[in-house]
């Protein structure tokens, strides 16, 4: 039988970690949680910007962006070690740099790695290469939040890595142009997991070399109006079931209902690998069945309607796994928790980013009201619909 994988949204331990947010003059935002059983050391920037601020005709461009910043294989190449690795994703939404990396090298190579991004060269003979290297990329499969994007709100692969043709119009003026423009503090969230607070200011006193927005609009992205709430089977190794869409302010519901329903579908599909997930996506919580593998069994779709149907609270014995499951936790994955915390990063700043990231990691109440959850939505009763495989960005 799989782990819950509720991972770090549904906490673990009496001693919470230790929370520092603060938002820098130039309008950056840093988020940095410490707990002892954090072993290694992880960073995401988060860049609210990507393939949707692609100029017309030159689709791909904030994907070409990203290979370029990093210098591409050679550049890489430079930054990764056995103890340091680094790695970016681009999205219709955002862009967002990662790096992993041990404890006692986390700061030196945080500095650096910050200088590289912020800094960027955006040398003519990277850009070159990185428009080749993509041009040979075949399909991009990466994250669950892929998924979402491309299947529930239509964001194929081609609207971010573009056609042969809108990438040969893209110029080496229009990547600079573009990393000008949207490249700024104000549209940027660091958050770093596994370091001290004074370590990561040192870092950024450091690396970080982007100056203060101009008077350059920041436009809020919208969701799109076409977005979809329904039941959706993907010819990949993963299924996906949209639930419910829900407002950030239900985050705590969508925490409880997810582990609620997690248990009782794996208690009724003896057997079935599946996660149930709050993930953020365009200014909404997103409450997801992830099922591993084909859904060829109905009976897993029957069983997911009929859970959310008779969805009630935790009991008193569920509630009782999870903690125990969380209790029975050796180690903090730090790369999970910097990952949902940046996929909140993509949405909101400021207060509302800052005040919901405790919400990953306080246990569920049984007690929580969950009429909110069951009104949001209902699952679609018809038949799974199928799509074919695709993807979103490269994980390099």
């Amino acid at each position: 039988m799989i782990a819950l994988g509720l991972a770090v949204a549904l906490s673990l331990s009496a001693a919470p970690p230790k929370l520092t947010t603060y938002t820098l003059p130039d309008g950056l935002d840093v988020v940095v949680v410490e707990h002892p059983k954090f072993t290694r050391c992880s960073a995401r920037l988060v860049v609210r910007a990507g393939a949707a601020e692609d100029y017309p005709g030159k689709r791909g461009l904030a994907h070409i962006v990203e290979h370029t910043v990093l210098g591409g294989p050679a550049g890489m190449a430079e930054l990764t070690s056995r103890t340091v690795s680094i790695n970016a994703l681009t999205s219709m939404t955002s862009t967002i740099y990662t790096l992993e990396a041990t404890k006692e090298r986390c700061e030196e190579e945080l500095t650096r790695y910050l200088g590289v991004v912020t800094d960027a060269k955006l040398r003519k003979s990277w850009f070159v290469n990185e428009k080749e290297v993509i041009a040979r990329e075949a399909f991009y499969f990466s994250s669950r939040k892929a998924l979402i994007e491309t299947n529930l709100f239509g964001n194929s692969p081609e609207l971010i890595i573009g056609t042969q043709d809108s990438r040969d119009a893209v110029e080496l003026i229009d990547v600079r142009q573009f990393f000008q423009r949207y490249y700024t503090p104000d549209r940027m969230t660091l958050v770093v997991t596994g370091l001290e607070p004074e370590a990561v200011a040192r870092a950024l006193d450091g690396g970080f070399r982007l100056l203060p927005a101009s008077l350059l609009s920041d436009e809020a992205h919208e969701a799109p109006a076409s977005m979809a709430v329904g039941t959706l089977s993907l010819d990949t190794p993963n299924t996906l079931a949209l639930v419910a869409s829900l407002d950030l302010s239900q985050l705590a519901a969508c925490r409880v209902a997810a582990a609620a329903m997690q248990l009782r579908l794996l208690q009724s599909t003896r057997g079935a690998q599946l996660s149930v997930e709050c993930l953020p996506a365009y200014r909404r919580l997103l409450l997801v069945v992830v099922v591993a593998g084909q859904l060829d069994n109905p009976s897993v779709n029957e069983k997911t309607i009929e859970v959310w149907r008779a969805l009630k609270p935790l009991t008193k014995a569920e509630q009782a796994l999870v903690e125990q499951h969380f209790d029975a936790t050796d180690t903090w994955d730090a790369p999970e928790l910097a990952d949902r915390i940046s996929s909140m990063a993509v949405w909101y700043s400021g207060k509302s980013l800052f005040d919901s990231v405790p919400g990953w990691w306080l246990v569920p109440d049984a007690k929580t009201d969950l009429s909110g959850v069951r009104a949001a939505t209902q699952p679609r009763t018809s038949a799974v619909l199928k799509g074919k495989a695709t993807s979103s960005t490269p994980g390099r």
